[in-house]
């Protein structure tokens, strides 16, 4: 099964990481970030309904949702339907 090879390349990936990198060195990177304001997460906090609206032209188990994706099109559409509207 897909998710069955692809959960199996993700390990890998994290095993192959932590040889590379050190628990120090990924704090070190961590705090080394500029803090930000953690917009996104206010947004799915605030009171009501959120959405994280995603456009996507293929899906692990699924594969190829749509073979002619206007991503830029359904992007706007998403948009002036409200999504990346902030109420913070």
């Amino acid at each position: 099964m897909i998710l069955d090879t692809l959960a199996e390349a993700a390990a890998r990936r994290v095993a192959a990481a932590k040889r590379l990198y050190t628990p120090e060195h990924v704090e070190a990177a961590a705090c080394s970030l500029p803090a930000g304001d953690f917009a996104f997460e206010k947004a799915l906090r605030a009171p009501g309904i959120t959405f994280i609206c995603e456009v996507k032209k293929a899906s692990p188990s699924k594969g190829v949702i749509a073979g002619d994706f206007p991503y830029l099109d359904i992007a706007l559409d998403y948009e002036a339907a409200g999504a990346g509207l902030s109420r913070c």
